[in-house]
């Protein structure tokens, strides 16, 4: 898990570097990363607007999350 927390975290940096910075706010169930952010009034994202939404988590068991994590 540290290493690929420390892979993401390298590939996020790059990503933000060279000025890719993509509004896709994570969703599960009813809530969503915007409910929690305290950026939220002052961000461009708008899920009303075209084009921009939430990605939708998907419920996992522990095998699964480990699965994934090793991809």
């Amino acid at each position: 898990l540290k290493e690929f927390t420390h892979e993401k975290i390298q590939e996020l940096g790059e990503s933000i570097g060279s000025g890719k910075i993509a509004q896709t706010p994570v969703k599960w169930g009813q809530n969503q990363a915007c409910d929690f952010c305290e950026f939220r009034r002052a961000c461009p994202f708008d899920e009303r607007l075209p084009g921009q939404e939430c990605r939708q988590l998907e419920k996992m068991n522990a095998a699964e999350f480990w699965e994934k994590i090793e991809k």
